[in-house]
């Protein structure tokens, strides 16, 4: 608990959970981060390779910051199916939370939101395996 209340961007992912239960919402926002390639060199082409079936379209950064098909379903809904996107395409998005939390005020950290809860769910990982350790009664004989 100390070390998760010592890190702020761990410190901010917690006071941001209390938000999301109390008022439902995020704030965040996107970049798209074009690579070394300028953007007329982007093989945009090489996305639109494999169609899902009724796809209508291709879509590169929505709003949750991902790539792929906007596929009619037979029902006439428009459902969105992401794809990755080969890092030699030329282009990357990043997402970062842009608002302080509601009670704490704590201010959103400067890391990409991928990148704090990598390293979240890494340190949780470790805990996990700590208190597997520690529990686990040994295996001795009797």
């Amino acid at each position: 608990m100390e070390a998760l209340r010592a890190d702020p961007e761990w410190h901010y992912l917690y006071d941001l959970r209390n938000d999301v239960e109390k008022v439902g919402s995020v704030g965040f926002l996107d970049s798209l981060i074009i690579g070394s390639k300028p953007r007329d060199q982007i093989d945009y082409q090489r996305l639109m390779v494999d169609p899902p079936p009724h796809a209508r379209g291709f879509k590169i950064n929505d709003m949750w910051g991902g790539s792929g098909w906007e596929v009619v379903a037979p029902s006439g809904e428009v459902r969105f199916q992401y794809v990755d996107v080969p890092d030699d395409i030329g282009f990357v998005t990043r997402m970062y939370f842009c608002e302080a939390t509601s009670s704490l005020r704590l201010q959103p950290p400067d890391t990409p939101i991928e990148d704090v809860l990598v390293r979240y769910v890494a340190f949780l990982n470790t805990i996990h395996a700590s208190a597997r350790d520690l529990f686990t009664p040994s295996q001795e004989p009797a």
